[in-house]
């Protein structure tokens, strides 16, 4: 028999191809995590710089004296209490009341996912935020009701650093307006210098139950109460941002211009 040499066998044995397969998918793995990763993150900062956005629509909306292509006509039943029905008052202001402003409010039905946002009215020479009530007529009521961008959860409203509230919102400053031919401070509907106001709404209200929280009565101290700062810390469960408003008034809470910022916090919990 003659010698040679041995031959070594062709192609890879099943052990190397099943490390190869392995090392793959691991790498595979670590890509698809980066990847997604990646992707939720970008979702994140997406839905809250949305939320921020919306947030200063209404802002501008109040600031413009802008709440709804609704016509409606506003009335006083007394001093205090304000009737609406559809009429021909498409924006602005009537003889007995103004739209004075908007209100946010969270959390409703106890879904951190859902707010809703209520125009507000107060009579014309109301002297101070007691006079202030949601529209709310019947079948033409003018809250709207939406889901936060990317479904994000909104963990809490701090008010002035320390408070924690289920709400915010924006009333116009009041001015000179007319009351039977008089000249008188009030609530007057148009572009002007807007208040960062809050309200004091349990948690998981419905939004009767918010409406009725922030409806002026009379009463003291006003169910809207003026505010310096607004913090919405928003959440994916596992990143975190926060949504600023005001913070640097001398004044307390009447703002020239408000403007809704975007603080990232990454994984620290606000």
């Amino acid at each position: 028999m003659k010698g040679g040499k041995n031959k070594q066998p062709l192609g890879y044995t099943i052990v190397e191809v099943m490390v190869v397969l392995a090392v793959s998918g691991v790498m595979f793995l670590i890509a698809a995590q980066f990847i997604n990763g990646k992707q939720q993150r970008a979702a994140f900062t997406s839905g809250v710089n949305d939320m921020a956005s919306q947030i200063q629509d209404v802002i501008e909306q109040v600031t413009d004296g802008k709440y709804s292509d609704i016509p409606l006509n506003c009335s006083l039943t007394t001093p205090t209490t304000i009737g609406f029905s559809v009429g021909t008052q498409t924006q602005g202001t009537h003889a007995a009341c103004a739209f004075v402003g908007k209100f946010l409010h969270f959390n409703v039905n106890g879904d951190k996912t859902l707010y809703e946002v209520f125009s507000l009215a107060a009579p014309s020479a109301a002297t101070d935020l007691n006079g202030v009530k949601p529209i709310d007529g019947g079948s033409y009521s003018l809250t709207v009701q939406a889901t936060t961008p990317q479904s994000l959860d909104v963990k809490k409203v701090t008010i002035n650093g320390t408070t924690q509230v289920y709400g915010f919102g924006f009333t116009q400053s009041q001015g000179s307006v007319i009351s039977t031919g008089t000249t008188t401070t009030g609530y007057s509907s148009g572009g002007q210098t807007i208040n960062l106001v809050y309200g004091n709404i349990s948690p998981t209200a419905s939004e009767s139950t918010a409406a009725t929280s922030i409806t002026g009565n009379g009463s003291s101290p006003a169910p809207l109460i003026a505010a310096k700062s607004v913090s919405v810390c928003m959440t994916d469960g596992s990143r975190y941002a926060q949504i600023l408003l005001g913070g640097s008034d001398t004044n307390g809470s009447q703002q020239s211009q408000l403007t809704a910022s975007v603080q990232q916090l990454g994984t620290t919990p606000c």
